[in-house]
């Protein structure tokens, strides 16, 4: 099987070293906790322009975003039972702009050290299934994004 977890970068504006890592390892966070191992998962870096054409196609939103989630399964569930037979499970695809998430940062005043890992996180969650009715701090999905953005945080700084 190739690597589980694939970074590919589309846009000039490359990560460095702490990006990278940032982005490969708030996501396998999520397997991790899910118990989803064998699976792949392509994680593709793009600039504005293409992060707002695929938004516009694909969700109908003239406007770049910060991250898109594009998953192969409707369900955890469904995810697990393939894992489990041992079939290929390719869980889908994360879509980032670090240009975007920069802004957010600015924005809202979030540290990018903070915040990209949220969005990793947030992504992948969409990935194996989880949905949110709202962008309230109290909605379940954004419950479970901050616990696991707090155990990915605290497991970063203990490592440094």
């Amino acid at each position: 099987m190739d690597e589980p977890l694939e970074l590919i970068v589309e846009t000039d504006d490359a990560p460095d070293e702490n990006t990278r890592r940032d982005i490969m390892n708030a996501a396998q966070l999520v397997l991790e906790r899910y118990g989803i191992h064998h699976a792949l998962l392509s994680i593709t870096l793009v600039d504005h322009n293409h992060i707002r054409e695929l938004n516009c196609n694909y969700r109908g939103i003239d406007a770049a975003t910060d991250i898109l989630s594009f998953p192969q399964y409707d369900t955890l569930e469904e995810i697990i039972d393939d894992v489990l037979s041992g079939a290929p499970v390719h869980l889908g695809d994360l879509v980032l702009c670090l240009e975007e998430v920069r802004e957010n940062c600015r924005v809202h005043f979030f540290g990018f050290d903070e915040e990209l890992p949220r969005l990793i996180i947030h992504g992948m969650l969409h990935i194996i299934g989880k949905t949110h009715q709202s962008y309230d701090t109290s909605d379940p999905m954004l419950v479970e994004q901050e616990q696991l953005l707090a155990e990915y945080l605290d497991t970063r700084s203990t490592e440094n």
